[in-house]
């Protein structure tokens, strides 16, 4: 399995939560199951409760993305015991990932900008 530093993608560690800037990414799936099990091994640590998935805005959320969104992201945030997700996308694509992601324990929110996740995460918080 690649690492982190293999993978198109920056994880940006807080005390609480992980920013995940995916902007370099592709939208190739294979990939996106590489950076999600790296995700998965980032976020064991049991005081990471949030995380903010910062995504290009040339991938659309569709068909097996899609699919692999609703199973693998909410496998992960159950094995993880995720409380928060920020998704910060263009408009109607970060509506579209928001509604794939099936885990009705984590408060998700949308977001047009890295820093106003960041902010409602941290009065979550």
């Amino acid at each position: 399995m690649p690492t982190v530093a293999d993978l198109p993608v920056e994880p940006i560690e807080h005390e609480k939560f992980y920013i995940w800037d995916m902007s370099d990414w592709d939208g190739d799936l294979d990939t996106f199951e590489q950076i999600n099990e790296a995700w998965m091994e980032l976020h064991s640590e049991p005081e990471k409760v949030g995380t903010i998935s910062v995504l290009p805005d040339h991938v659309v959320a569709d068909g097996e993305l899609q699919d692999f969104i609703s199973g693998g992201w909410t496998e992960a945030a159950e094995g993880a015991e995720l409380e928060y997700c920020a998704i910060v996308a263009d408009g109607l694509h970060g509506l579209a990932i928001e509604q794939s992601f099936d885990a009705s324990w984590v408060t998700v929110d949308t977001f047009q900008e890295t820093e106003e996740a960041v902010s409602w995460l941290e009065k979550e918080l």
